[in-house]
């Protein structure tokens, strides 16, 4: 008994069309993230962490003295 390989070309085109179409949606998915996250705002960091922000260098030696162990008063 012979079998008959039949040749479906097609399914090459497909194979090769659904690749160029996936690798052309990673690129605008990567493309469009990346504007995204690098697009200009009006926040700034003294707005978004005003809370936070003790800039006073006696506050950071005393931070750091007390992790020594040590008391700078």
């Amino acid at each position: 008994m012979r079998l008959a390989v039949v040749s479906m070309w097609w399914m090459d085109i497909v194979a090769v069309a659904l690749l160029a179409f996936g690798i052309y949606g990673f690129v605008s998915l990567v493309g469009f993230r990346t504007r995204w996250l690098n697009s200009k705002t009006t926040r700034r960091a003294e707005d978004m962490y005003g809370l936070y922000v003790d800039p006073s260098p006696k506050r950071h030696r005393q931070s750091l003295a007390a992790e020594a162990g040590l008391s700078l008063h």
